[in-house]
Order: C-alpha cells, then sequence, then structure tokens
C-alpha cells in the first residue's frame, strides 16, 4: 500500500471518528448548543478530509517526479555508453533503450547528429526497435546521411520497421552511386512491397 494511500486512509478514520462520536449530553445544554457542535464537527470532519486528500495528492505527484527522474538518468546514462566509441559492446545498452521505448527517443535522437557514422549506425539499430512514428521520420532523414554505412543502416532500419510510407525515399537510393547502397534499397523496397 502506498504511502499516500495509507496517509488518505487514516486521515478519513480520524475525521469519521472526529465526526461520528456522539457528543455527550449535559442537562444544562440545550438542543441548540448540541446542534452547533455538530455543525462545528461536521465542518471539521470535511476540512480534514480535504486537507488529507490534498497531502496524499502531493505526496503522489513527488513520487511521479522522483521515478521520472530516475528514469531520465538511467535513459542518459545508456545513451552514454552507446555514444562511448571505446565500448565495443553497445548492445547491452542498445537493447535496454529499445525496451525504454517512447520515453528514450528524445535522448537517442541526439545521437543521430554525432559526427562518428559508427554512432550514427547504432542510433538508427536502436530507432528501428523502438518502432515510434517520430523514430521512423528520423530514419528517412538519415537515408539522406552522407556516409554510405549510414544509409545502409537506415534502409534496414526500415526495412524492420516495414513503414511503406517510405517507400518513395527508398527507391531514391535505388539509384545511388554506391552499389551497396543500391542493394540495400532493392532489398528493402522488396520488403515494403511484401507487406499486406
Amino acid at each position: 500500500m502506498k504511502q499516500s494511500h495509507r496517509m488518505l486512509a487514516c486521515g478519513l478514520i480520524f475525521a469519521c471518528l472526529f465526526f461520528f462520536t456522539p457528543i455527550p449530553a449535559h442537562a444544562d445544554w440545550h438542543d441548540s448548543h448540541d446542534s452547533n457542535d455538530r455543525s462545528v464537527g461536521v465542518v471539521v470532519g470535511v476540512l480534514l478530509v480535504v486537507a488529507i486528500i490534498a497531502l496524499a495528492s502531493g505526496s503522489d505527484q513527488n513520487h511521479h517526479h522522483r521515478h521520472r527522474r530516475g528514469h531520465e538518468r538511467e535513459i542518459y546514462g545508456l545513451v552514454k555508453q552507446v555514444a562511448d566509441l571505446n565500448n565495443k559492446t553497445p548492445e547491452p545498452a542498445e537493447k535496454q533503450l529499445i525496451a525504454l521505448g517512447t520515453p528514450a527517443l528524445e535522448q537517442v535522437l541526439t545521437l543521430c547528429q554525432h559526427t562518428d557514422p559508427l554512432i550514427r549506425c547504432r542510433a538508427i539499430n536502436i530507432l528501428s526497435g523502438i518502432k515510434d512514428p517520430h523514430a521512423t521520420q528520423q530514419l528517412v532523414k538519415m537515408l539522406s546521411d552522407a556516409d554510405s554505412t549510414v544509409k545502409i543502416a537506415a534502409l534496414q532500419g526500415i526495412g524492420n520497421i516495414r513503414d511503406k510510407d517510405a517507400a518513395k525515399d527508398v527507391e531514391v537510393l535505388a539509384a545511388d552511386k554506391d552499389q551497396l547502397v543500391r542493394d540495400a534499397a532493392t532489398k528493402t523496397l522488396a520488403q515494403l512491397r511484401n507487406i499486406s
């Protein structure tokens, strides 16, 4: 049970006990006193419930923000591993970023601007695994990269995602000056045309 839920439950129990506790009758009190005391009890009980709900809500929001910051730190650490040229085994970090999905997308997209084509290819591997519409758009942009290995990686990524909307962009590379790029484009086109 979350702490906020425990706080809310305790507050409601306390408010109920306060509200439903009978007011002792005294011989010298008038009925109006009992009525006024009961009204005060109702107001105080309602205020207590509202205050407890507000505290519980604030506690949930703080927990959410802490969780989100922890997620962002995790993503940043994984992206840093992928961007490290000395890291010869980036696959575990890539797989974790793919598993995190769309929340990791923004930081992964920064790798697409990296000066080294190897890092851009790693970014493409992650984007094709995430399969988010924004990831697909970035893969199409990567088809115009100056480096042939990046173009080929982008073609393979589009083929893995099976994005038929990218077919026209892929067709352009079927006439590329680089034979390997042309072959990759032809293979990707075949994959896109076989989608039912």
